[in-house]
């Protein structure tokens, strides 16, 4: 713990200079010659931190369900790729748990339990800073909800000062952002059992007919997964700052 507070506090003059001109930045070549043209893209020495993202579900696990045949599997990858890409451009290291649609499970036993605890081992290495598991969320109780919400890890104040960062920057997209960070409860396995600080993003509700429409769409998208990389850069800072 002692290195890695190290390299968060080593890190974060660098940080801040990145959030500086992270306006410029976008999930697409746009984004990749501002951040050259600015030369931020290598302002992070070696070793940046390891942030692993998690796109939820896959393979035979399409997760949740939206009109036009959305599903929340594909959605979670394709932000979670646009989130690497985020986050590689502002210097940091990334691992995927998936890069493709498949399930992560091992052997022919319980194919859910052995995702989880592939997705739960790959938190838990040694060198991971911060997991970011990407999912969308469904409601299927009377009334609607809508709106983007991280829940942390019960770990530490690690996990919930990076939710509530990634938070803060979500509720500046869209006014049904308006939710609070929640400490995930033991339903939530990855995140009941993470060692290393850990949130997870559900970017909107599928049964909400306004969520669905937005999160169908390619760029916003792409605004959340900036929203999420702007998050976890403030977060590194403000860590690094204490």
């Amino acid at each position: 713990m002692k290195k890695k507070t190290a390299i968060r506090s080593r890190f974060a003059a660098a940080l801040a200079a990145l959030l500086a001109v992270a306006v410029f930045v976008s999930a697409g070549a746009a984004g990749a010659s501002a951040v050259a043209a600015n030369g931020r893209a290598d302002v992070l020495r070696s070793p940046a931190p390891l942030i692993l993202v998690d796109a939820g579900h896959g393979g035979e696990d399409g997760g949740a369900s939206g009109p036009g045949g959305l599903l929340e599997k594909e959605l979670n990858l394709d932000i979670a790729m646009r989130l690497r890409d985020v986050l590689r451009l502002m210097g940091f290291r990334v691992r995927m748990t998936r890069e493709t649609d498949v399930s992560l499970h091992t052997g022919e036993g319980k194919r859910k339990r052995s995702d989880l605890q592939t997705r739960l081992d790959a938190i838990n290495a040694d060198d991971v800073d911060l997991c970011v598991s990407v999912h969308q969320n469904s409601y299927a109780g009377k009334g609607t909800a809508r709106g983007a919400q991280v829940f942390c890890a019960p770990n530490g104040e690690e996990s919930r000062a990076f939710a509530e960062s990634v938070q803060s920057c979500l509720k500046a997209l869209r006014s049904e952002n308006d939710r609070g960070v929640k400490r995930a409860g033991s339903s939530v396995f990855i995140l009941n059992n993470a060692e290393n600080p850990a949130i997870l993003v559900e970017c909107g509700f599928l049964s909400d007919p306004l969520d669905a429409l937005y999160l169908s769409k390619p760029a916003n998208r792409a605004e959340i997964a900036f929203a999420v990389a702007k998050g976890v850069a403030e977060g590194f800072r403000q860590q690094g700052n204490e």
